[in-house]
């Protein structure tokens, strides 16, 4: 009971094939992942581009310089005592030697550069304040290519994770297509439930009609109980495979599992569902090639290589010598409006290239390259591996759909056979040639072969979208 009203509670939903596939390319979580990673590129493509552009730093610094009384060493002394020390219009040597003018008539006091260090103190002040202005500029001339490369390797990352797109939605579509049409087969398959325990139920109210009328055995009542018993557990089993196919196709859609999703089958499947239109399987070397060229994994992967290739020319751009232009302009001065006045005043400033060579790296450049060009080859060998995986997915998936159309033929055929052998069972039973066991394989034959051949018309669409995404895309 609870279960009945949680579903008829639960919010619905009706698509078609159509637009359960275009929710999936819209919200799928794989399909959202691949569109992220393009958005990606074009960060990457700037970075790319940045070494290229010249590069601006502006510094603005205040700071308080404090020193302590310094003490100098000076090594001299007076040549006679008395006298005073002449001042020598040093002010830094005045102080450390005390020297002042001399009085007239008073005898001077000469210094000279011979005997004992000894450690003169002299004043000076103990704050400084500084306020700085720093403007550099660099510009990158040539780094024997590597800027170039890696621009390059940007445009080749477009390119793969384009194709990776490209995969991604032909693998979220396939998923959609069967999980759509699994649910189409589990629906069916609970419609065949509830007219086998319908036709199980009628069995019953005949068997108790027979033993009412005296012409038949409790054995026959009891067998018909049983049938319709297993009948019901079967329902219940095919309702609850039903409902796991609906919440699988939700998630194949990105859509909540808690949304109760009916679908509409194509009119080419849901009108004529014991018909198929003729299918060119088409020739598997045509298919072969087409798939080489234009499988999305293909072509994402050789994008791949590419940009592996970027990296062994960016790897060996190292042993070249990187040239650029810098320029410094700088301001300094213990007041700040002498650092944000006339520019023209009180700088310095320099303009002039710069080469940089790194002659000896203790051979780390050449084990990059080394590197790079390894991973370049591992690359190349998965692109040949991937390419005799594609060869044998679109074989697969050719032959199979030859063999679904097949067996789509056989389930007709048998359905016919069924249909006629359950008519023939019903009117043995009623003229009393047959018994209800009879019948009832008789029934059970027809509800299978029904069920089958819906299975068998629902799997070749299954296959014929699977051969698409094994050749690479829609194909008709």
């Amino acid at each position: 009971m609870w279960i009945l009203v949680a579903l008829l509670a639960a919010p619905a939903q009706t698509v078609t094939l159509d637009v359960a596939i275009e929710r999936a390319l819209e919200q799928a979580i794989d399909v959202v992942q691949a569109k992220a990673d393009m958005l990606l590129v074009d960060v990457e493509r700037v970075q790319a581009l940045a070494a290229v552009l010249p590069s601006f730093d502006l510094t603005l610094t205040a700071f308080e310089v404090g020193q302590g009384t310094p003490i100098v060493e000076f090594r001299g002394q007076r040549s006679f005592e008395g006298g005073c020390v002449a001042a020598t219009g040093d002010p830094i040597r005045d102080a450390m030697l005390g020297a002042r003018a001399c009085p007239r008539g008073q005898a001077e006091t000469t210094i000279s550069a011979f005997g004992p260090y000894r450690d003169i103190r002299y004043a000076n002040s103990h704050s400084a304040p500084q306020f700085m202005l720093i403007l550099t500029a660099n510009q990158l001339l040539w780094d024997g290519g590597r800027w170039w490369a890696r621009i390059e390797r940007a445009e080749d990352l477009r390119r793969a994770r384009a194709f990776a797109l490209e995969a991604v939605e032909n693998n979220v579509r396939l998923d959609v297509v069967r999980a759509f049409y699994t649910l189409a087969k589990a629906r069916t398959a609970v419609g065949t439930a509830e007219q086998q325990v319908g036709l199980a139920a009628a069995q019953w109210a005949r068997a108790k009609a027979l033993i009412a009328e005296g012409k038949g055995g409790p054995e026959e009542l009891a067998t018909a109980e049983r049938n319709h018993a297993q009948d019901k557990l079967t329902l219940a089993q095919r309702r609850l495979a039903e409902s796991n196919a609906r919440r699988a196709l939700n998630l194949a859609m990105g859509t909540s599992p808690r949304i109760r999703t009916e679908i509409v089958l194509p009119p080419a499947v849901g009108e004529a569902p014991d018909s198929l239109p003729d299918i060119d399987l088409g020739a598997a070397d045509a298919l072969l090639d087409r798939a080489l060229a234009a499988r999305p994994e293909l072509k994402s992967a050789r994008a791949n290589l590419d940009q592996l290739a970027r990296v062994v020319d960016m790897s060996a751009a190292g042993h070249w010598p990187a040239v650029s232009l810098s320029g410094l302009y700088q301001r300094l001065s213990r007041r700040p409006d002498r650092v944000f006045d006339d520019p023209t005043e009180n700088y310095f400033a320099n303009l002039g290239p710069t080469v940089r060579w790194n002659l000896f790296s203790g051979r780390a450049t050449s084990a990059s390259v080394e590197q790079a060009e390894l991973q370049a080859l591992k690359a190349g060998n998965a692109i040949e591996h991937l390419e005799r995986i594609v060869e044998n997915d679109v074989l697969s998936r050719h032959e199979g759909l030859a063999v679904l159309v097949e067996s789509f033929a056989l389930a007709r055929a048998t359905a016919r056979a069924a249909e006629e052998a359950m008519r023939l069972a019903e009117a043995l039973y009623r003229e009393g040639r047959s018994s209800g066991l009879e019948l009832r394989d008789a029934e059970l034959g027809f509800t299978q072969a029904r069920l089958q051949l819906t299975s068998a018309r629902l799997d070749v669409e299954i296959a014929r979208e699977d051969l698409r995404r094994a050749v690479g895309g829609p194909r008709e």
